[in-house]
């Protein structure tokens, strides 16, 4: 009983997690916390990456698909079906990498760092490839002309991408370590029986 218990706690919690991701990218859109090419500042990758943290690198992929799907559902932007794979299908999964440092994280807070670094360098991995790949026509024509086609659209990427991510991997790590103390908070069921 303690298994079905412990998975039926882990499958909720990773939805909550989902929600609350749902939320804070909608609340990012309705504010509008964008930079001037488009990418958006927002906090909808924290509860991807705490569940992680939470749960393991499993459900942190999980979480980041299925966050990637509804995302795509409500603001998705694409250009061709690879788009949509890169941006969304694997960009977002790959959060759940930050789960690799979650023995590291309980003992020490400062381990977020590396977990936060990996987990959002391989979401902009996704998306710089993607802006490479499919949107390298959006690339202002000052970045085309100065630095030719290829060239231009790896460096537009770059920034684009570059620039949203890091300003919300910031804006998480300081999230995360103001609420480093509930992070592993342990929900016991048995406490909660009438």
């Amino acid at each position: 009983m303690k298994k079905r218990s412990d998975l039926v706690i882990s499958i909720t919690e990773t939805a909550i997690f989902i929600a609350l991701a749902v939320v804070l990218e909608l609340l990012s859109n309705l504010i509008g916390f964008r930079l001037p090419q488009r990418g958006s500042i927002s906090l909808a990758m924290l509860p991807i990456l705490i569940i992680s943290i939470r749960r393991g690198v499993v459900y942190g992929f999980a979480a980041g698909l299925i966050f990637g799907m509804i995302n795509f559902f409500l603001d998705g932007f694409y250009w061709h079906l690879g788009s949509i794979v890169f941006d969304y299908l694997l960009a977002f999964p790959v959060l759940g990498l930050a789960g690799l440092f979650r023995k590291k994280i309980r003992k020490s807070s400062i381990y977020l760092i590396p977990a936060f670094l990996l987990a959002v360098f391989a979401r902009f991995f996704f998306s710089f490839l993607s802006g490479v790949i499919f949107f390298a026509s959006y690339a202002p024509e000052g970045y085309l002309s100065r630095y030719g086609k290829t060239l231009g659209a790896i460096i537009y990427s770059f920034v684009y991408n570059g620039s949203y991510l890091s300003l919300s991997l910031i804006i998480c790590l300081l999230v995360a370590f103001a609420i480093y103390p509930v992070i592993f908070y342990k929900i016991d069921l048995e406490k909660w029986q009438p």
